[in-house]
Order: C-alpha cells, then structure tokens, then sequence
C-alpha cells in the first residue's frame, strides 16, 4: 500500500497551541437549522494524486452527507483546496439553507475569505467562491485538526485507489466511531452564526 501523507498546514495567526489547548479543541456542531461540511485531503508525494473528503453533519452532530474524490494534483494544497471546493459543490447539490465549511487548511481558507492571490489555486478558489454564491448563506472557518478528525479519517481510509466510493451506508466503522465521540463531546456553537 502507498504511503499516503497527510495534509495540515498551522494557522500561524493564532498563539502556540499546547497539546493540552488543541486537545481542548474539540469539533463543535454548527447552529440549529445549519449544516457543517468538514472537509479534508491525502495526498501521495509519489503518484501525484490525492483524496478530497467531506463530511456533513447537523447541529446535533449526525452524518447527512459524505463524499470522496480522487484526484491527479501537484500539491498538497491543490488536494486541500479541491476537498473545499467539494464541500461547497456537496452544500450546493444537498440544498441547505445554511451551510459552513470547515478545513484545517489555513491556507485555502484565508484564500476563500480574502481577496489575497494564490496563483497555485487560485482558479479553485475562484470556483469555490461562484459557488458559494449561489448559497443563501455560508461560511467559510479553518479547524484545528483535533476538530477536523473525522474528515480526515474519512481522507485516509480512502486513500487506497482501489476503495469504494464513500456513502452513508459505507462509511468505515473507524470514521463513525470518530463521529459518535464528536457527538459526545460536542457543545452547541456559538461562534458562528449564519449572515
């Protein structure tokens, strides 16, 4: 099997984050009537390509949506930014009122929020943001990786090209392990509220 390595980039913009803080930093669910896509990528250095995975999840922590899509890619953060353009196109086809996106990629998301140019991705982040105007309300916020771990399971287990295509009813026991734990610990959301 190939080794496949997990994608993070550090939100620099925040203080040094502790083990005992990022530990503390759970996944939180969005608010009622909204819906949160986690999204994620793996990447391997030696075939170029990578997964894109996203999970969809209500306000009381259960599973309405997942996808995964391979992809041939440069980067790492290609992968990263296409796991986020997946998540907006997943919001988009479900039709939810209100929707949040949620990436432990600093980078795609300060991109999506900005008006800064990244000219490795910027054609997806151009594509993310048509998108997501087409969605009555959504937001876009970076996760530490603690509160994105579902979405990267998700990424991981499905990093063997020969895994089938992701659905509700195929999701591996380890992912809805990872969900239930982040049901248990979950506290209602405050922090973001749809505009």
């Amino acid at each position: 099997m190939q080794d496949y390595v997990n994608i993070r980039v550090q939100d620099e913009s925040r203080p040094s984050l502790t083990s005992s803080t990022r530990a503390s930093q759970n996944w939180r669910p969005p608010p009622t009537h909204a819906v949160k896509f986690n999204c994620d990528a793996s990447f391997n250095r030696e075939t170029k390509s990578g997964v894109a995975a996203v999970v969809a999840r209500d306000h009381e922590g259960h599973l309405v949506a997942v996808s995964s899509e391979r992809f041939c890619a440069p980067s790492p953060v290609v992968v990263e930014a296409l796991a986020i353009r997946a998540a907006t196109v997943l919001a988009s086809n479900c039709g939810w009122p209100s929707s949040l996106i949620e990436s432990d990629s600093l980078q795609v998301i300060e991109g999506v929020r900005s008006n800064t140019q990244n000219w490795a991705i910027q054609h997806i982040i151009n594509d993310i943001k048509h998108l997501s105007s087409y969605l009555p309300r959504c937001g876009f916020l970076w996760a530490n990786r603690e509160a994105n771990k579902v979405a990267h399971e998700l990424a991981a287990s499905h990093s063997d090209p020969s895994s089938p295509p992701v659905s509700l009813a195929s999701i591996p026991i380890a992912v809805r392990a990872l969900v239930e734990e982040d049901r248990k610990l979950a506290q209602p959301s405050s922090r973001w509220h749809p505009p």
